[in-house]
């Protein structure tokens, strides 16, 4: 797994870009960390603390771009120099998926909103926090919330 890709770093140098080679470099110590740790059966705590940054840092991301048309996995582990199957493994190792992280934060967003703007109607809030689909958003937010998105915005849960 590893030689492919350090035969393709190592003959793509001259093409990476100049803000880029620390993230390489970053990725592909973190690459060889979780390959060597998965091997032997350990992982080292720095190896730990890196993961538990970068799902920090994962996280921060996708809180700051809730409403991007794409905010796919494929879009987010692109953004952050890592593979999908990376992406994923992060969230995996705390019991959770980049799914539920991104529909966590938008019912937040739409928390806050119910309760700042109690005259807009329930499927604009689902909208303004990236819910493409308002009976989707209805039972999402239920099951976070414990009731529907009107009962919570009149205080009733």
């Amino acid at each position: 797994m590893a030689l492919p890709y350090l035969r393709g770093l190592a003959d793509g140098i001259d093409e990476v870009g100049r803000g880029h080679g620390h993230q390489i470099a970053r990725a592909t110590v973190d690459m060889l960390t979780m390959l060597f740790g998965s091997a032997l059966g350990t992982a080292p705590p720095e190896a730990e603390d890196r993961r538990a940054r970068q799902r920090d840092a994962v996280e921060q991301w996708i809180g700051r771009n809730l409403l991007a048309e794409d905010l796919s996995p494929g879009r987010i582990a692109a953004e952050h120099f890592m593979s999908t199957r990376t992406l994923h493994s992060l969230f995996a190792e705390v019991g959770t998926t980049v799914g539920e992280v991104v529909r966590g934060h938008r019912l937040a967003l739409a928390g806050e909103l119910l309760m700042r703007h109690p005259g807009l109607p329930v499927a604009e809030v689902a909208r303004r926090a990236g819910f493409a689909d308002p009976s989707y958003f209805a039972r999402s937010f239920r099951r976070r919330f414990g009731c529907a998105p009107s009962r919570f915005r009149d205080g009733g849960c």
